[in-house]
């Protein structure tokens, strides 16, 4: 499964499993711009592989906000050196993409089903 796929299935399971609203971006500038304009975000979730900037470089400049929330990287494959460096630049968590639904139920954000 492509990252696009994973990430429309996420949102889809997002929707049916919770309350809460997906919001979503198509590039990197575009979610921290989203970012901005929503300051009510509970999760970012952010894809490692961007098409402009880096899943990490979102990360670090959300991480600038003061109360920002919890800050995910999720990628189809984490080597110990990305999980690494997502941790440095503020993320929580760094989860392969299959990985992100388990999470989401483990930390509360998705009813049992």
């Amino acid at each position: 499964m492509c990252e696009e796929h994973i990430q429309k299935a996420l949102g889809a399971c997002i929707v049916c499993w919770s309350s809460y609203e997906v919001l979503s971006a198509p590039s990197g500038r575009q979610g921290i711009c989203l970012y901005n304009m929503n300051p009510d975000i509970i999760l970012v979730v952010v894809q490692a592989g961007m098409n402009d900037v880096s899943g990490l470089e979102v990360i670090r400049e959300l991480h600038k906000h003061p109360n920002h929330p919890p800050l995910w990287l999720m990628s189809g494959h984490m080597p110990d050196e990305l999980y690494r460096e997502a941790l440095e630049a503020g993320a929580a968590k760094a989860v392969v993409s299959l990985d992100v639904l388990s999470e989401l139920k483990k930390e509360g954000y998705l009813e049992s089903t």
